[in-house]
């Protein structure tokens, strides 16, 4: 408590002298010059709380009055009475507050005065802040252009990959098509080859034998018909009626052959009635069924659709019928019928010919096999009708087989899609 008041009473005793020093009129310099050798006797008794009460009041008036000395010279007062002290952190401190502060005035008194340095300090904190704010935009639009730029690289990266993954999935679909094409081609030539090895062969037997067969009945037969009586005549002129009847459904069915292997005749499939149509079949052989004293009959039912192409199952129908006429003896019958299951339509001509064996019926479909010989030598038949019924079949997406057995007659199914 006595240090205390001791304080107090030092700090009213200098503030007392310094404002009996303004009223009677002194000068900042005299005052300064008296403080200063007020410092320095304390200082040398080595009372520096008393030196530094002088020093921190004359810093308060001279900071009030703005006397820019007064203020150096203090903080000069404060680094001396520290450095005494020992105190040499906070002496640092003066000194460079001391260094700062001079260094600032003598700048600002070489610019211009007091109110004019005022203006250029704000002025220069604005202009500090301005380019602070530019800086900081500048970053900011630095910032914003890396990012557009990575933006941009990783977009331009993206779209190579792209369209590198396009190329290469359009080169490797055009691939693909130039090998289907070309897959397409070898079966096609495959197909070709095979079509012009069929039509060799079936020239070969078919239209060649059907030729001979009346080639020799016309031989000679001038001469013959003389040396014949009239039964023998009328037979001769029946055998070279059915041999040219052969004929000409050779020749018929190897065009429309030829014209379903080229195809040159589209696949047109639609809806039909079975029943009315095989009955319609069956009534363009009324005079050869009635010459040879056959029956036939439709056992189908009413209303019986199936959806394939007319005019191919006409061809199919009617050279089955043709055939069982062919090979069925006189008094014999021919039945068509028809049966669903599953989605499909099986269609049969049934006869009660002669019957074909088990080893011949494997050659009936194959164009290399001579069907001349299936059978008696006396029945003679043409091989290409067969070969052209399963090309057409096959193309209405169906199937053709036969059962038989010799002496009882033989049986030739096909199928057709019900819808």
């Amino acid at each position: 408590k006595k240090c205390h008041f001791k304080n107090d009473h030092l700090k009213a005793v200098v503030l007392f002298f310094m404002l009996f020093s303004a009223v009677v009129g002194h000068s900042q310099s005299f005052q300064t010059n008296h403080y200063r050798r007020q410092y320095d006797a304390f200082a040398a008794q080595q009372k520096f709380e008393i030196a530094d009460l002088y020093a921190d009041t004359v810093l308060r008036v001279a900071n009030n009055t703005n006397n820019f000395d007064s203020i150096a010279n203090t903080y000069q007062w404060l680094y001396e009475i520290n450095h005494s002290r020992k105190n040499f952190e906070k002496a640092l401190h003066f000194f460079q507050v001391r260094t700062h502060f001079v260094d600032s005035v003598n700048t600002l008194k070489q610019e211009a005065t007091e109110e004019d340095l005022r203006v250029l300090l704000v002025r220069q904190e604005e202009d500090h802040q301005k380019k602070e704010t530019a800086w900081r935009e500048n970053i900011r639009e630095l910032q914003l252009s890396g990012e557009r730029e990575i933006r941009n690289a990783i977009i331009i990266l993206g779209g190579m990959f792209a369209l590198s993954g396009i190329v290469i999935f359009v080169f490797y679909r055009r691939g693909r098509q130039i090998n289907q094409v070309l897959e397409k081609s070898r079966a096609d030539i495959q197909q070709l080859e095979s079509f012009k090895e069929k039509l060799y062969t079936v020239l070969s037997y078919d239209l060649k034998n059907a030729f001979t067969a009346f080639e020799n009945l016309t031989n000679g037969l001038e001469g013959q018909l003389k040396t014949l009586d009239q039964g023998e005549s009328v037979q001769l002129i029946s055998n070279l009626h059915d041999t040219a009847s052969d004929l000409k459904s050779t020749l018929h069915n190897v065009i429309l052959w030829v014209g379903y292997e080229a195809h040159a005749k589209p696949y047109q499939p639609d809806f039909f009635d079975s029943k009315a149509f095989v009955e319609k079949v069956i009534g363009r052989f009324r005079l050869q069924l009635t010459s040879k004293r056959l029956t036939a009959s439709a056992f189908i039912p009413d209303n019986q659709l199936v959806f394939a192409d007319r005019e191919m199952v006409e061809i199919i129908v009617e050279n089955l019928i043709s055939n069982a006429i062919h090979f069925t003896p006189s008094g014999g019958t021919i039945t068509c019928f028809s049966g669903r299951k599953e989605g499909l339509v099986t269609m049969g001509v049934k006869d009660t010919g002669i019957g074909i064996s088990p080893e011949d019926i494997s050659k009936l479909f194959d164009v290399k096999e001579d069907f001349h010989a299936i059978g008696k030598p006396s029945h003679k038949g043409s091989g290409v009708g067969l070969i052209l019924c399963k090309e057409l079949v096959e193309r209405n997406g169906g199937r053709i087989y036969v059962e038989s057995t010799v002496g009882q007659g033989s049986t030739f199914y096909f199928t057709l899609r019900e819808k």
